[in-house]
């Protein structure tokens, strides 16, 4: 279940960007446009990558998070997302 987290954002972030990036050639009209769909790109981006580091340093320690039967302290998962 652990994993699937890490792969649901990764899935997440694909399809948001896959549909940015069908917008941006459909619809391209004016260069506002282009720059606000390049935009939500970079969002879309730090979000992704925000997720991911909360993802890692979760756990204490980080292997913690991959092994469940490691001792260690993680925190409420579901309040990352």
């Amino acid at each position: 279940m652990l994993l699937g987290f890490t792969f649901l954002a990764a899935a997440i972030f694909g399809l948001k960007i896959s549909i940015l990036c069908f917008y941006h050639r459909i619809f391209f009209i004016t260069n506002g446009y282009r720059y606000a769909s390049v935009a939500i790109m970079a969002l879309s981006t730090l979000w992704f990558v925000g997720t991911e580091i909360g993802n890692l340093l979760l756990c204490k320690p980080i292997d913690s998070f991959w092994n469940q039967d490691m001792p260690g302290k993680c925190l409420n998962l579901n309040l990352l997302f």
